[in-house]
């Protein structure tokens, strides 16, 4: 257990910080504490691609509806902004590398993809009204 705090002392170098060392009463305590902390990064990831996945739905009704628009294309840049955020935040605060990280990192690329190609699809229909005047 001592490795896992040494590494994450080390990971947190250039922040500063007030170190407390202390024993807990039983090992089984340290451990729970630990559990804690990856339970609590654990429920900041499902939170996340749960936006993530609001996100993307939110792409597909304005498809699905033509609202395709640059002005709710801005909305959703800053909304892919403030996940990305978000994500980095959780993810400083991630010392033991929770699997579901690269899940996360999964569903903000394929947010990115969809933001990506919402834009083409404002382009195609920018383009289209050009022509047809």
């Amino acid at each position: 257990m001592n490795g896992e705090i040494l590494k994450a002392l080390e990971e947190l170098r250039d922040v500063e910080f007030t170190v407390f060392l202390s024993k807990p009463l039983r090992d089984e305590d340290l451990e729970h504490i630990f559990q804690k902390f990856k339970e609590s990064r654990e429920r900041e990831y499902l939170e996340i691609i749960e936006e993530c996945r609001e996100f993307l739905e939110e792409i597909e009704r304005n498809i699905n509806t033509g609202n395709l628009t640059e002005e709710e294309y801005e909305e959703l840049e800053e909304e892919l902004e403030a996940l990305n955020k978000w994500y980095r935040k959780v993810s400083e605060k991630d010392l033991w590398g929770i699997p579901m990280k690269k899940e996360v990192e999964n569903y903000l690329e394929k947010c990115k993809e969809a933001l990506f190609s919402f834009a083409e699809k404002i382009l195609e229909k920018k383009q289209l009204i050009d022509a047809l005047k």
